[in-house]
């Protein structure tokens, strides 16, 4: 809609009943008050009311939900009734127009302009005529009055004869407003109203609003017919939505203050230097037996970036010695900040910075075998305990030295069968480590891109500069922050990624544990005021720099085809900054004291950080809200390149809004506030070195590795997402995320526009920008084929196959009348086939789900088939890897959608399992039937455990439908406190107190009630269908459990702490067990079946 504001309806019409104005004559007061047109600046007229969606009666406080079946855009429009006596009140106030004079010389000329650009819009035609000009004496005040009132009055003709057109015709193709005349636009926040007396009798809804607050009762301006309760909810949804905007715009007015107000504060330095601003002596002052001054001739990038490689763990035999050299260089820290000896606190950083390279790096290759090596390293730490540090250091050196010429080499011989042999190898390391996954992942993956200028050209354009600077000091006064990294070490994940450094969580890790060494047992005191420091940000600020170093790595996103690598093109490449293990642990061990108040900051809106199964949570909470409401739609908004784009400046300051988050700042700040370097390729190049500006490498956004950063990331989102949650809640419609992925759903003539203000808020502070194109919508019930919402906002309909977007600068050809096509991804696609991934889970018609499930089947079975097959050359490792990790990659889905949808696919992938595992044996040694059913069972039922998907999948899904069904609903506690649910607009579908604790809970009695107005939804049948096929599993067997329970009291009275799939897995499992025991026992007692079951030990 456009910005002219409106008068209230009544006043409107008021106005249309007077007589038109004469030539000099003023106007009468009710016309003179309709302020459709802007003054123009000669005429020094009062100022515009205020706009449309801007409420000025007191609203509703009426949130009853609104009726699916009454919506006003889904009914069908009753039969037109008599126009005949409205056409003829409306033509009795239309006489002819006066002349308007205008000349090239009038200083309204750009009034008239403007009224025929942006009233009229171009589809009124020429309507002003060019008399003489006026005399040179003419009073040019009165005159310009004058014209803008005729002018005004000709342009309120050409409206009513366009809603003359537009009430004549049952279906018109163009909208206006009945009561402001303004035409009804798709994105504005006073979403259009057509009333179920007639398809024409269109209103702004907030027109309509203000129109029956000042009537005597509610009814259609037009045929005075009294609105259905769907149109008076809708018309109050509006009102409210109103009000939601206008609170958000002030929102946004107060942010931005406190944005000025922030960025006034002195800035911190934008690149702090990474060498130390001290100068140590040459020689010490004073005695120095430990030689703690070798380290003065070293500079701070030589102890923070290493070229060498490194031991995979701490010997155990040199452990004690290893957290003994660590305690004496966190000591000598703690002790030189205590004295204020800046040049002792120097050398103690540069220490601890360089520790695990001095003494850890792997020795040179030579041909005197192992022993040589270890006898070598063992000799650094005893040089370290007997002080002799300068012959430690000048040693490092060398082998630095020789390892920065080795590394060049390696990088310009390196080959492509090299890289895949080396990620075999690497693989099978990782397999035999214990790190399952991440040795999958290495052998499934893409690999690493080539650092060439073309990718360099990509890592760059993904790290924009810096627009805003952060603040010296934040300003929060932080609570005392204690940082215990017992747990934090303990459980390090083994062969993580190391940063420029090549410190590694081992080293860190062998730290967690005692010693019964007294020197040796103080390491994590010490690492724990260490920590407690950094956390404060009470250290240099170069030392601060140093640790946020990292390495660049370039993931390939998806590999070339022949045909583009024959063509020497460059893959898309993914940007992974590995930092230093040293910040990534105090960052996680303070994201995790920190998780309940970011949860309690972020809830319901945001379920990626803080809350336990929010992603199944959104999953299935969404699918029952499109079920239960038809007609609404949901919007998949991709943000582009979120993390790496956010604007820092604006992230941190409204991390420190909020006082429970005040520990995490500092650390934030130190991070973020001087530019991180990212070093890229062999020669550990900086991505912006040769940058004319000096700019840092990383100047804006957060590292995805670092553990605050996601937290912090949606704190600072969280603002914008809140307005659009509040924008759809009227309408019985949410906004949620899992972290910089949202979804917005409510119907169609209010969510697209919604999306439009959230894409203009978070292109505004936070400097992100959301790509339409990439936007993906459905509805299970409303038409979204030519929704001109949709076609604003420039959202594609999800479907399997999106074509790609135009680039920006091709326009789409027009027709043969003239007008522009819609673009290829804006056409609608085939009516088979559309929806949308919600978190990864298809949610969409049947041939949606069909298809994408059967994509991803058949890259499960490959990813199973390649695994076996790459490891065949290690059964043990094959065999592993097939057991903990490949059988498992369908059970997300098995989770997330009926089983009656993945039980072909999931019977698919029982079959490749079958086969891999069979490949790893003899020929036949699955065939036979017994046998088949033995290694369905756990090992600790004396089976392979490889458990049947097909029969896995009821108990998956009951399980993962009910925690997140308890997690959607508010519930009440035996103590009366309420845990609010995620989806509180789903409390009509399972009825108030559902989930309550205590025995009144009717939990799913509301949901599978079989006599509801609308009828079950397809979950809850999915979900009594399920719930019944897995009971009846289990329904001979006398071991108790949660399958007890009826379907109406399922997930009933299980301990808080209790996985519910793993108890229902459990009982389904000992009725598996107890049925093959029978059978076996029936065998022939020669049957080596037989006697091989009965062999094992007793249950």
């Amino acid at each position: 809609m456009a910005d002219d504001p409106v008068g209230p309806g009544p006043d409107g019409a008021a106005a249309r009943s007077q007589p038109p104005p004469s030539r000099r004559g003023a106007r009468p007061r009710a016309a003179r008050a309709r302020p459709d047109l802007p003054r123009p600046p000669s005429a020094g007229s009062s100022s515009r009311r205020r706009h449309p969606s801007a409420p000025s009666l007191p609203l509703p406080s009426d949130s009853s939900e609104l009726d699916s079946s009454e919506w006003p855009a889904l009914r069908p429009a009753p039969a037109l009734p008599s126009l005949q006596e409205l056409s003829d009140g409306i033509r009795a106030i239309i006489r002819p127009p006066p002349p308007v004079i205008l000349t090239a010389a009038d200083p309204t000329l750009w009034y008239a302009q403007q009224l025929h650009d942006d009233q009229l819009d171009q589809q009124a035609g020429p309507a002003l005529v060019t008399p003489p000009p006026a005399a040179a004496d003419s009073d040019w005040a009165s005159v310009d009055a004058e014209y803008a009132e005729l002018l005004e009055e000709q342009l309120r003709r050409m409206r009513v004869a366009r809603l003359l057109a537009q009430l004549a015709d049952p279906q018109p193709a163009e909208v206006q407003c009945i009561i402001c005349t303004l035409p009804l636009h798709a994105l504005t926040t006073d979403a259009p109203c057509t009333l179920q007396c007639h398809a024409s009798h269109a209103f702004h809804a907030g027109c309509l609003h203000r129109f029956w607050a000042a009537a005597p009762r509610k009814s259609c301006p037009i045929c005075r017919s009294a609105p259905s309760l769907a149109d008076d909810r809708f018309v109050s949804a509006c009102a409210r939505r109103a009000t939601a905007c206008v609170v958000a715009d002030r929102a946004v007015t107060a942010d931005v203050a406190r944005q000025l107000v922030w960025d006034a504060l002195p800035p911190a330095p934008p690149s702090a230097p990474i060498s130390p601003p001290l100068q140590p002596p040459s020689a010490p002052t004073m005695l120095d037996p430990q030689e703690w001054a070798a380290i003065d001739g070293h500079s701070v990038f030589e102890c923070t970036v290493s070229p060498c490689s490194h031991l995979l763990d701490v010997p155990a035999t040199l452990k004690v010695q290893w957290a003994s050299a660590v305690v004496d260089v966190l000591e000598s820290i703690d002790a030189a900040r205590v004295a204020n000896d800046p040049v002792g606190l120097e050398r103690g950083l540069k220490w601890h910075l360089c520790l695990h390279d001095v003494l850890l790096r792997r020795p040179p290759r030579t041909t005197r075998g192992a022993g040589r090596a270890t006898g070598e390293i063992e000799a650094r730490f005893s040089a370290w305990t007997t002080g002799d540090r300068a012959r430690l250091l000048a040693r490092w050196a060398s082998d630095r030295a020789k390892a920065w010429s080795q590394l060049h080499r390696s990088a310009a011989a390196a080959d492509g069968d090299a890289d895949e042999n080396r990620a075999l190898s690497r693989a099978l390391n990782l397999i035999h480590e214990g790190e399952i996954a991440r040795g999958l992942r290495m052998l499934h993956s893409n690999g690493v891109a080539s650092v060439v200028p073309a990718v360099v050209d990509q890592l760059k354009a993904k790290h924009p500069p810096r627009d805003r600077h952060l603040p010296a000091d934040p300003g929060v006064t932080p609570p005392q922050v204690s940082v215990q990294l017992s747990h934090a070490f303990a459980h390090l994940p083994r062969r993580a990624g190391t940063g420029p450094s090549g410190n590694r969580n081992e080293y860190l890790r062998a730290l967690a544990y005692p010693f019964g060494n007294a020197k040796a047992d103080r390491v994590l005191a010490a690492y724990g005021k260490f920590a407690t420091a950094v956390a404060s940000a009470s250290l240099p600020l170069w030392y601060q720099r140093a640790q946020a170093i990292a390495t660049l790595v370039p993931l390939v996103k998806k590999p070339l085809t022949a045909a583009q690598l024959a063509t020497r093109e460059t893959p898309d490449v993914r940007p992974i900054a590995v930092g230093e293990c040293v910040l990534r642990a105090i960052g996680r061990a303070l994201a995790e004291s920190s998780r309940d108040s970011f949860a309690h900051a972020l809830h319901p809106q945001q379920l990626g950080v803080g809350v336990d199964g929010g992603i199944s949570t959104l999953i299935h909470g969404t699918r029952l809200l499109l079920e239960h409401r038809p007609e609404l739609v949901v919007v998949r908004i991709d943000i582009k390149n979120a993390y790496n784009a956010i604007n820092r400046s604006v992230l941190l300051r409204r991390v420190a809004e909020h006082p429970d988050l005040a520990g995490v700042v500092p650390l934030l700040h130190a991070v973020l506030a001087p530019a991180t370097d990212l070093l890229v390729g062999a020669g550990r190049a900086r991505l912006f070195g040769d940058a004319p500006d000096g700019r840092g490498d990383s100047s804006t956004g957060v590292q995805q590795g670092f553990a605050l950063s996601s937290g912090a990331f949606c704190i600072a989102l969280h603002p914008e997402l809140i307005a659009l949650d509040a924008e759809l809640t009227p309408f019985g419609g949410v906004a949620r995320a899992i972290m910089d992925d949202v979804y917005a759903v409510g119907p169609r003539d209010t969510v697209f526009a919604a999306v439009a203000r959230f894409q203009t808020a978070v292109a505004g502070l936070l400097g992100l920008s959301i790509v339409p194109a990439k936007l993906a919508c459905f509805s299970f019930g409303a038409d979204l084929d030519h929704h001109p919402g949709r076609i604003a906002l420039g959202a594609p309909i999800g479907t399997i196959d999106p074509p790609p977007p135009p680039p920006a600068a091709i326009h789409p050809p027009a027709d043969d009348d003239g007008r522009p096509q819609l673009a290829p991804h804006l056409m609608p696609p085939p009516l088979h086939g559309r929806g949308v991934l919600v978190a990864g889970v298809p949610i969409g018609d049947a041939h949606y789900v069909d298809t994408v499930l059967a994509r991803i089947a058949a890259d499960t079975e490959s990813y199973i088939s390649k695994t076996v097959t790459e490891l065949r050359c290690d059964p043990h490792a094959a065999w592993t890897s097939l057991y903990y990790a490949a059988q498992h990659r369908f059970d997300f889905f098995l989770r997330h959608l009926p089983p009656a949808v993945t039980d072909a696919y999931a019977r698919r992938l029982d079959a490749a399992v079958i086969t891999a595992a069979a490949s790893l044996g003899y020929a036949g040694c699955l065939d036979d039937p017994i046998t088949r059913r033995r290694i369905r069972l756990p090992a600790r039922m004396h089976g392979l455990g490889l458990r049947e998907r097909a029969a896995l999948a009821p108990i998956a899904y009951v399980a993962c439908f009910v925690e997140a069904a308890e997690a959607c609903v508010d519930r009440t506690s035996l103590d009366g406190a309420v845990a609010a649910g995620a989806f509180d607009v789903l409390e009509g579908l399972f009825g108030p107190g559902a989930f309550d604790a205590g025995p009144g809970a009717h939990r799913f009695a509301a949901l599978v009630a079989p006599n509801l107005p609308r009828g079950r939804v397809p979950s809850a049948d999915a979900f009594v269908d399920a719930w019944t096929a897995a009971a009846n599993a289990a329904a001979l067997s006398p071991h108790r459990g949660p399958l007890d329970h009826s379907v109406l009291q399922a997930g009933s009275d299980r301990p808080s702490d209790q996985r519910l799939q793993r108890a229902i897995t459990s009982q389904h499992e000992l009725a598996a067990r107890d049925a093959l025991d029978a059978d076996i026992r029936a065998l022939a007692h020669t049957d080596p079946r037989r006697e091989a079951w009965l062999s094992t030990d007793s249950f």
